[in-house]
């Protein structure tokens, strides 16, 4: 974390030029060396909105005392203000209100120790300082420590994500979701949490996983799954039966007599994408045997809809598919 002596080197009016749209090449210069040398400003105020739990810290922060000063500073200005000058007051306030933020995420940031990272538009493959590699579906979430206490390894979940963890007999990996608890030593698994009914599912690719839930544990191996359904509250134990359960990771695909509809619905879930099939297609009768190895969607979807004579087109951002006229 950036010391305050670090903070105070920065030249903010010349952040405030810059937002306003007034910085000269020179001064821009001059910027981007201070903006280097203190990243981890760059990076905080990058994302200090990230994330709604900081607006809690932010609370106590004294914004109408920032905005009492840019206001006193406007009274003792002599004569009428020019556009231009109103802007830079305008700009200078909001910085004021960011810096004091940036003191209150500081302080949340060096109180708990915690880093979080949500894939927004992407997966994420982050390595912890354990070695263990996380793979983050888009639209998921973690939170974790910078360092891993002396008893354990535990990381916070929302979403989707594929664990390699690094073997600690002595200090379990565990895995924290509104649901479940995941307990490990050294494995890889597959943890999915859905938002929109609760239920959760962890599959696993090798070694042995503990999945509880409140009183309830299973215990699981390469092979096996635990499922929580949120409606019955029950932590059932399963054989993995959807083979393309990490798909979304490793664009892996395979089909072995496979009804259509969850083809599509397999393919939308790997490749993030929506499909609209046409009401006229009958598809219960439709099944489909193949495999596909990291190719891209329009070869993936081109290779199931020619057996059945189907054809696809891009649309308003969904891949409609028809019967071929």
């Amino acid at each position: 974390m950036m010391k305050e002596k670090d903070i105070n080197k920065v030249d903010w009016q010349l952040i405030a030029k810059d937002i306003s749209g007034e910085l000269s090449k020179e001064e821009q210069l001059h910027l981007t060396e201070e903006l280097v040398g203190n990243s981890d400003l760059h990076d905080q105020l990058s994302h200090l909105w990230d994330d709604a739990k900081y607006a809690q810290e932010l609370k106590t922060v004294d914004t109408d005392k920032a905005w009492n000063q840019v206001r006193e500073n406007m009274q003792s200005t002599k004569g009428g203000l020019s556009i231009s000058l109103k802007r830079f007051i305008s700009v200078a306030a909001s910085l004021i209100i960011i810096l004091a933020s940036y003191y209150a995420f500081s302080l949340y940031n060096t109180t708990n120790n915690q880093q979080t990272i949500i894939a927004k538009n992407d997966q994420q493959s982050i390595k912890l300082i354990d070695g263990t590699v996380v793979d983050l579906n888009i639209g998921s979430r973690i939170q974790f420590p910078k360092e891993f206490d002396e008893s354990n390894r535990t990381v916070q979940l929302e979403g989707e994500a594929f664990f390699d963890v690094t073997r600690d007999v002595e200090k379990p990996f565990i895995i924290q979701t509104k649901q479940i608890q995941i307990k490990v030593l050294g494995t890889s698994f597959n943890v999915k949490e859905s938002t929109s009914n609760g239920d959760a599912i962890v599959a696993v690719s090798s070694g042995k996983v503990e999945v509880r839930h409140g009183d309830m544990l299973v215990t699981l191996e390469k092979g096996e799954s635990a499922i929580f359904v949120a409606e019955t509250n029950k932590l059932l134990k399963r054989t993995i039966e959807n083979v393309n359960y990490k798909a979304w990771k490793t664009k892996e695909l395979e089909f072995d007599n496979a009804k259509l509809n969850e083809v599509f619905n397999t393919i939308e879930n790997a490749y993030h994408i929506n499909i609209e099939l046409d009401s006229a297609i009958y598809v219960d009768s439709m099944v489909l045997n193949a495999t596909f190895s990291r190719y891209t969607i329009n070869h993936v979807l081109e290779s199931v809809c020619a057996p059945f004579n189907l054809e696809y087109r891009l649309s308003e951002g969904k891949y409609k598919i028809t019967s071929v006229q």
